[in-house]
């Protein structure tokens, strides 16, 4: 909802072609078979369309084994050129990789065979979290209107390799129709996974040894933004089978051997903190010091998926990954005398009841939580832009599992009201019926993590263009303020930013005043958290705005009429304006919006829609004036 929030952007790095990836000998048997079939047929599909998924996986002691075949129809040329590169995703350390085949036929029949030499393997990291995987990259030769497609791959899955223990999640529904999907799930010598399948329109029966779920004519998921695949959409999840306090335990088992060495740490504590020094401030320091001042690397690599590396090792390479810098954290402040402990978070969960089956797997990220006097605080090491006292705006509410003993999927605490903004206006009208105006917006705590992470790598160029640019689009393009920021490059709890700006004569200072003033700032953030969801609830992260008018008439006016009053409420907020005069031509207005945090089902998101409308257009400020 919000546009600053941009921490972590997708990364595709390419790397060379590595041992773990094969190629066997190509089948086009069945690539034929469909394509006869799609000729014969008297009405195509007008959409990209899955003919087939038909997915086979072995459970061993030593390896699981999973073989996919997926069938494709390219209806139009716009889908072959958008989705005519396949991806597979595999552990780089613990699966083995072979592509049986990845070839075309035409809509005249002509069959292309996929060059193994143009696949490229890639390094997927998104954000701050932890992964182990790879992605092939396999780009299908001869893909047009009317083609088919043919995908077939084989995983093998060394579990002797693996950290954690063994998950799969299937999505037998996508966003493209699927007109056959079949899993065969079988087990011999290993013991029986748990699964559980949530699709209603996918049945699944378990036999001994084996389990089959299949599904006809699936249709294509809307896609809605801010919604959440791991969240929305329906699966099948097999797993090892695990309670939560053994997932708890082996988690917890993993991170205490960070702590093993702790070389180096009594003299940076001794350097940060001082033995008088409030234990808040040294809270904060230590905090500052392991985001900002221990740079992010991943380093999930083998041996190290799930255990960070120990805290010598991270004082030592001044470097780390979510895990490390955890640790490293937990350990500093724990010398500070408070009680930290770690958390896994699933940064695509909102759902904690949509894990159903308990499992590692889920997880790819860790903070550090405080339960302090005012509630629960979570630090994350890797976010060096907000402060120690805010949780950070991009995991608040994501599911989190505490390394505790007896603890069960939780969420990250969630603010009240995760953006909140003051803003002081100060209006002077001029005696050649311009203005002079000076703002200051104040935003706070996660707000001004997630604005100091926009600003924090940008010029004083580009800081200032960024503002101008806004500006212009929230307040007014007629005249260009002067800027100046605070607080962009230390972690406080509040970020401002200032402007001052000349208005030229725009009014007739021989005539009565008849003025409308648009409270803008408080508009923009109105309008930027309208929901737009229809098939799926969302989350109102909570919304909290108070702004100031000081307005003075300059002498060239006498004040006849101020605004209007206002105390607003409704179940979802409220808003209220006061209006005191404070001279002659002078008044006040003290504006304040009030939407906390609430999750919104699709049936109700039209009523808050509405409510944000009619704020909106109520946030504007009418006033007369006499001229003297």
């Amino acid at each position: 909802m919000k546009r600053w929030m941009t921490l972590g952007a997708l990364l595709l790095a390419s790397v060379s072609v590595q041992a773990n990836v094969h190629w066997g000998e190509p089948d086009t048997t069945v690539l034929g078979q469909y394509a006869r079939e799609v000729q014969a047929r008297e009405h195509l599909p007008d959409e990209l369309t899955m003919l087939t998924q038909d997915v086979s996986i072995h459970i061993g002691a030593d390896e699981v084994r999973k073989r996919v075949r997926e069938v494709w129809f390219y209806s139009n040329t716009a889908d072959a050129h958008d989705y005519g590169t396949d991806t597979i995703t595999f552990n780089q350390h613990s699966d083995t990789l072979t592509v049986h085949t990845a070839a075309s036929i035409d809509r005249y029949g002509e069959l292309r065979i996929m060059n193994q030499d143009t696949v490229r393997v890639t390094n997927v990291q998104q954000g701050n979290i932890f992964t182990d995987s790879r992605q092939a990259v396999l780009t299908i030769p001869g893909i047009g209107a009317g083609s088919v497609t043919l995908l077939d791959y084989e995983l093998v899955e060394d579990r002797q390799a693996l950290e954690m223990p063994w998950l799969e999640t299937w999505y037998p529904q996508w966003f493209r129709p699927l007109e056959h999907f079949r899993l065969s799930v079988s087990w011999e010598g290993a013991e029986a996974p748990d699964w559980t399948n949530t699709s209603e329109l996918v049945t699944c029966r378990e036999a001994p040894g084996k389990l089959t779920c299949k599904g006809q004519d699936l249709p294509a998921v809307v896609w809605e933004d801010g919604m959440s695949i791991a969240d929305n959409l329906d699966r099948i999840v097999l797993a090892d089978a695990l309670s939560w306090a053994e997932v708890v335990s082996l988690a917890r088992t993993e991170f205490d051997k960070a702590l093993s060495d702790v070389a180096g740490a009594d003299a940076v504590l001794a350097r940060l903190a001082a033995d008088d020094m409030p234990t808040a401030e040294g809270m904060s320091r230590v905090h500052d010091f392991v985001a900002r001042d221990i740079r992010y690397v991943s380093l999930s690599e083998h041996g190290n998926t799930i255990t960070p590396h120990t805290v010598a090792e991270v004082l030592h390479s001044r470097y780390g990954d979510c895990k490390d810098k955890s640790a490293l954290l937990t350990h500093l402040l724990t010398q500070l005398g408070y009680d930290p402990y770690p958390v896994l978070v699933a940064t695509d969960r909102s759902d904690p009841d949509r894990l159903q089956i308990p499992s590692m797997g889920y997880f790819d990220h860790m903070v550090i939580c405080l339960d302090l006097v005012n509630g629960t605080t979570c630090m994350d090491a890797t976010d060096a832009y907000t402060d120690a006292g805010s949780t950070p705006a991009w995991i608040q509410g994501r599911v989190a599992l505490p390394l505790r003993p007896h603890e069960t999927p939780t969420l990250i605490p969630r603010d009240d009201h995760r953006w909140t903004l003051d803003v002081t206006t100060e209006l002077t009208f001029l005696p050649d019926g311009g203005q002079s105006e000076h703002q200051v917006r104040s935003y706070q705590g996660a707000y001004a993590g997630s604005l100091r992470s926009l600003l924090a790598g940008q010029t004083t160029g580009e800081q200032h263009d960024w503002a101008r640019e806004q500006y212009a689009s929230v307040v007014s393009d007629l005249a260009t303020p002067e800027f100046q920021f605070g607080q962009v490059n230390t972690l406080s709890p509040d970020l401002t930013v200032s402007s001052r700006v000349d208005y030229p004569s725009f009014l007739s200072v021989d005539a009565d005043l008849d003025y409308v003033e648009y409270d803008a700032w408080l508009q923009a953030e109105l309008e930027s958290m309208y929901p737009t969801n229809e098939n799926y609830g969302a989350e109102f992260a909570g919304l909290r705005v108070t702004s100031h008018f000081d307005v003075d008439l300059g002498g060239v006016w006498t004040l006849r009429d101020m605004p209007a009053e206002l105390d607003f409420h409704h179940r979802y907020g409220s808003l209220s304006r006061t209006v005191e005069k404070v001279g002659n031509g002078r008044f006040r207005v003290t504006s304040v919006l009030d939407v906390p945090r609430q999750d919104v089902p699709p049936e109700k998101q039209p009523e808050l829609r509405a409510l944000l409308e009619l704020m909106t257009r109520e946030a504007k400020l009418d006033f007369t004036g006499n001229v003297k």
